[in-house]
């Protein structure tokens, strides 16, 4: 979730300086970006209040305890 406030804030830095259509279109990469990690995020953890999801550049792991 850091890496999803930390861009857009980023990308709210940019409307003072840059045009409205390059800010959304910064802004829906980042989103783009992050989605098959938010959707292995919470697929991967409802209603498991044990254990631990790891990711790597390959794969989404989660080990329960």
């Amino acid at each position: 979730m850091h890496n999803f406030w930390i861009g857009l804030c980023i990308s709210a830095l940019f409307i003072v300086w840059a045009p409205p259509a390059f800010t959304v279109s910064l802004a829906a990469c980042h989103l783009w970006l992050l989605l098959p990690r938010w959707y292995t995020l919470f697929r991967l953890n409802l209603g498991h209040e044990q254990g631990m999801l790891k990711f790597n550049p390959a794969d989404a792991s989660y080990y329960s305890q």
